[in-house]
């Protein structure tokens, strides 16, 4: 029971919107993008969300899309929030097949090692064959979370490093989209965040944006394939002076927003 005099949970909400909406929006309406960039802060894209929702009329506040979106791997309850699956076409991009598409979430604090933890679904990820995929082994720069599309793309020929390496730059002249390839991290999270039948028919699957290298120079990625039903890791072997044939098929992110810097 409510104790005497205390207001609602509803009134509380009413008595927020109205404050926000009548007095609050006006004097944020009339700022510069400057003042209100400072005053939102990092992420940048708080500042241009904020204006377009005061533009709108503050519907609905308080409001969802005032609130960033879920990260891949949430953390530390353990709990996987599931990636989306998205349209796409065989041919979205030249000169390679699309064959899967999906959106989430990226956390990139989360260490790699806590990304291929078992969690006792094999459609997610089951055995992982190596213990080459640590941070040490296979650090990344980018902080915080991110909204990103990802596509597994093969190009059905061979290619080499230099040929994997200029790929994305000629889709950016080509499309205007920026493509890049995806870390070891960054695909251990897809694979956990988008189960089995997701990225079926992709593999094996590459994350050919970061490596561990040893001291000949040769080359480790991390690989996922397929085998029983249940989603293996492991790692491939490359030849910096090699190529890869056609079978092989890479996984490709595309920035959408930072969520969390």
């Amino acid at each position: 029971m409510r104790s005497k005099g205390k207001p609602s949970t509803e009134a509380q909400r009413a008595a927020l919107a109205g404050i926000f909406t009548t007095q609050v929006a006006p004097s944020l309406v009339g700022m510069s993008n400057e003042a209100l960039q400072r005053l939102c802060g990092n992420p940048p894209y708080m500042a241009r969300r904020l204006r377009a929702y005061v533009e709108a009329g503050c519907p609905d506040f308080p409001h969802s899309s005032m609130t960033a979106r879920p990260s891949g791997l949430i953390l530390p309850e353990r709990k996987l929030v599931e990636a989306t699956a998205i349209d796409f076409s065989p041919d979205m991009f030249p000169d390679c097949r699309v064959g899967a598409a999906v959106q989430m979430g990226i956390d990139f604090g989360v260490p790699i090692e806590e990304a291929l933890a078992r969690r006792g679904d094999p459609t997610r990820v089951g055995a992982v064959r190596s213990d080459l995929f640590t941070e040490a082994n296979f650090p990344t720069s980018h902080p915080g979370v991110v909204w990103a599309n990802l596509f597994a793309v093969n190009y059905g020929r061979y290619m080499s490093n230099a040929g994997l390496q200029d790929w994305p730059a000629k889709i950016k002249i080509a499309t205007g989209r920026d493509l890049r390839y995806a870390s070891a991290k960054v695909e251990a999270q897809a694979l956990q965040a988008a189960p089995r039948p997701a990225f079926d028919g992709c593999y094996p699957l590459v994350a050919y944006g970061n490596h561990w290298a040893d001291a000949d120079g040769d080359r480790y990625f991390l690989r996922a394939s397929l085998g029983g039903g249940s989603r293996d890791v492991a790692y491939v072997w490359s030849n910096p002076r090699g190529g890869w044939d056609g079978h092989w098929w890479f996984l490709v992110l595309e920035y959408l927003e930072a969520l969390v810097l």
